[in-house]
C-alpha cells in the first residue's frame, strides 16, 4: 500500500474515532440528563403519594372526630338527662353540684 494510501486511512480513522468521541459524550450526556429526569420524576410521584396519604389520614381523622364528637354529645346529653333527673328527685342543690361538678370537665 502506498505512504499516501496509508495517510488517507489514517486521516480517516482519526476522523472517525473524533465522531465516536463526540457521540459518546452525546450518549454520556443524554444518559446523565435522562437520570436527572428520571430522578425528578419520583420526587414528583414521591411527593404525590404522600400529599395522597396526608389527604386520607385528613379524611379518615375528621370522619373518626365526628364520630366521636357524636358520641360525646349523646353521652353528654345522657349525662344531663340523669342529672336533670337527680336534680328533680333530690332537690335542686344536688342536681347542681353534680351538673357543675362533671358538666364542667
Amino acid at each position: 500500500m502506498p505512504p499516501e494510501d496509508v495517510n488517507v486511512l489514517k486521516n480517516e480513522l482519526s476522523n472517525v474515532l473524533k465522531w465516536l468521541e463526540r457521540i459518546e459524550l452525546a450518549l454520556t450526556k443524554q444518559r446523565e440528563e435522562t437520570r436527572e429526569e428520571i430522578k425528578q420524576i419520583y420526587e414528583r410521584l414521591d411527593n404525590q403519594r404522600d400529599a395522597v396519604n396526608r389527604q386520607e389520614c385528613e379524611r379518615y381523622r375528621e370522619r373518626c372526630c365526628s364520630k366521636q364528637d357524636f358520641r360525646n354529645e349523646q353521652q353528654d346529653d345522657k349525662i344531663m338527662t340523669m342529672m336533670l333527673c337527680l336534680a328533680k328527685w333530690s332537690g335542686i342543690g344536688v342536681g347542681i353540684g353534680l351538673v357543675l361538678k362533671y358538666w364542667l370537665r
